[in-house]
């Protein structure tokens, strides 16, 4: 038995069952092999990294948009947001920026637009929850405006 490729075998199987729940960056692979060797274990991370980017697994691109996508859809941030979260993840700034120049202002519209809809305040409320959501101010301002214009057909939401 050849124990570099017994311990190879046992990361990689537990990389793959770790990319089951959901896709994962480059970087959390690494981070999760390295909290699982132990002192005097080869280190296999670059070849499991390897045979996975070879098999497509992960590629941090597809990563950017799948977690765009998850977050606009079912737990809405702006950009803001999705640049720290990404950042921490371990992706390069270049791609965090190239992918998210790719969001249509509609698209985060409608992502904010399912947050107003869920919570009620004043007008002051609403703007500090896009904006701690990491929407920038102007965007907030103006889409609380155009929700309470909507919605109560007044300017102002005044605590409903």
């Amino acid at each position: 038995m050849d124990p570099e490729k017994d311990i190879f075998d046992k990361f990689y199987q537990a990389s793959l069952h770790f990319l089951s729940f959901r896709p994962r960056s480059e970087r959390e692979i690494r981070n999760f092999v390295k909290r699982k060797l132990h002192d005097g274990e080869s280190n296999p991370i670059e070849k499991i990294i390897s045979e996975l980017k070879k098999e497509n697994l992960i590629n941090d691109e597809e990563f950017v948009q799948w977690w765009v996508e998850q977050r606009l859809e079912f737990n809405p941030k702006g950009l803001r947001a999705l640049k720290q979260e990404l950042f921490a993840k371990g992706i390069d700034r270049e791609v965090i920026e190239n992918e998210l120049e790719k969001i249509k202002k509609p698209q985060l519209e409608a992502a904010a637009m399912k947050l107003l809809e869920r919570k009620s305040g004043t007008k002051e409320k609403l703007i500090s929850l896009l904006l701690a959501r990491g929407f920038d101010w102007s965007f907030s301002k103006n889409l609380v405006d155009e929700y309470c214009q909507k919605r109560y057909n007044t300017s102002c939401c005044d605590n409903r």
